[in-house]
């Protein structure tokens, strides 16, 4: 969960961004940032985000780079 320092007047905001995974042998970074299907995934001061790679399973991933546009 993202929460933000300033809160949106509303949840109108779109999400975009990466992930990436470091591990032993190399640094992937071809990830994928979603929002995941919850009941409130999002609200006017806080996002729950989720990683996954592409086989449907979630990740937690090292490194998340979102943006939060409205």
């Amino acid at each position: 969960t993202v929460t933000f320092s300033s809160a949106f007047t509303d949840t109108n905001y779109a999400v975009s961004g990466t992930i990436g995974f470091e591990s032993i042998s190399a640094y992937t970074n071809n990830g994928f940032l979603g929002i995941p299907r919850i009941a409130a995934p999002k609200a006017t001061g806080s996002c729950v985000v989720s990683a996954t790679y592409g086989d449907g399973n979630n990740y937690n991933a090292r490194y998340i780079h979102a943006v939060f546009h409205r």
